[in-house]
């Protein structure tokens, strides 16, 4: 099931940090230890403002979607004992129903330049990241059969 989360609870935030942090770890191995430890503080702060979907299966978190603002991906992570299962798709095609547009970014040595790909997002930017020195996609994805309703 895919819902949205408000963060009722502080156990719910740790569950979905938790998931992130492993999941990150595997995908991004390429980076620093430090930058898992940051980024974890900056995310725990910051899940509140963002609009959160989740993946659960029998009470479990099995992955989770986050955006910035309408446009914007800021987080797609999967347990990673769940992932290459179609979570990580399910939660992009739930964004897809009523977007124009959706855009990400993502380190350009990681496996998820792929995911994106193959979910008809396309690269239109290459730049590097001031946090890391990595070079990373600007990737997008363009409904081209998207009526307002």
């Amino acid at each position: 099931m895919i819902r949205g989360i408000n963060f009722k609870s502080e156990d719910e935030k740790d569950k979905v940090i938790s998931l992130w942090y492993q999941a990150a770890l595997k995908e991004y191995n390429f980076l620093p230890i430090d930058y898992f430890k940051n980024e974890s503080k900056i995310l725990y702060d910051n899940l509140d403002l963002q609009n959160i979907l989740v993946c659960e299966y029998k009470d479990n978190i099995l992955g989770f979607i986050g955006m910035i603002d309408k446009e914007c991906i800021s987080y797609l992570y999967v347990d990673t004992l769940y992932q290459h299962k179609g979570v990580g798709t399910a939660l992009i095609n739930e964004l897809k129903k009523d977007k124009k547009v959706l855009k990400v970014k993502v380190f350009k040595e990681s496996s998820s330049v792929n995911f994106f790909i193959n979910n008809a997002f396309k690269i239109v930017k290459e730049a590097e990241d001031i946090k890391t020195g990595q070079k990373i996609y600007y990737m997008e994805w363009i409904n081209k059969g998207y009526i307002k309703e």
